[in-house]
C-alpha cells in the first residue's frame, strides 16, 4: 500500500493556500497548511511532512529563517523545502538557498511547474542534487 506524499504549504495568503491545496491534492498529495512560522513548526513536529512549501513573506518570522530554523533540527534536515515566493531577486534567491532551501521557484509560476519540482525533489536524491545545479523555475 502505498501512502500520498505529504506536502506542508506555509504562506500567508489564504487564496494561494487554497489554489495550491486544490491543486495538490487533485496531483495525489495529502497536505497539510500553516499561514505563519509557529503554526509550520508545530504541524512539522505534530506530523512531519515529506517536502515544505515555503513563501518567504510571511508575518513575524521570514521564510527564509524559518527555513533555517528546519534545518535546525536534526529530524527535519532532509525534508527538502521549496521557496515558492514573488520575491525574485538573485539576492533573496542566495539567502534562501544559504538558509538551506532545496528549490526556490518563484510567482507567479504554473501549477504544474510547481508539481514539476516538487514531484522531482520527491523522487529522490539524485533527482534533487540535480535540480540544484539547475537555475531556478521563473514564473511564467
Amino acid at each position: 500500500m502505498t501512502t500520498e506524499p505529504r506536502v506542508l504549504i506555509v504562506d500567508d495568503d489564504l487564496r494561494i493556500i487554497h489554489i495550491l491545496s486544490t491543486y495538490l491534492q487533485m496531483e495525489g498529495f495529502a497536505v497539510e497548511t500553516a499561514m505563519n512560522g509557529e503554526n509550520a513548526l508545530g504541524c512539522m513536529a505534530e506530523h512531519p511532512p515529506d517536502i515544505v512549501i515555503l513563501d518567504v513573506m510571511l508575518p513575524n518570522v521570514d521564510g527564509i529563517e524559518l527555513c533555517r530554523q528546519i534545518r535546525q533540527h536534526h529530524e527535519w534536515e532532509a525534508i527538502p523545502v521549496i521557496m515558492f515566493s514573488a520575491k525574485s531577486d538573485s539576492g533573496d534567491i542566495d539567502a534562501a538557498m544559504e538558509a538551506g532551501a532545496t528549490r526556490y521557484v518563484t510567482k507567479p509560476s504554473s501549477l504544474q511547474d510547481l508539481v514539476t519540482v516538487v514531484t522531482e525533489v520527491l523522487d529522490g536524491p539524485d533527482a534533487a542534487a540535480k535540480l540544484l545545479e539547475e537555475p531556478p523555475v521563473t514564473g511564467s
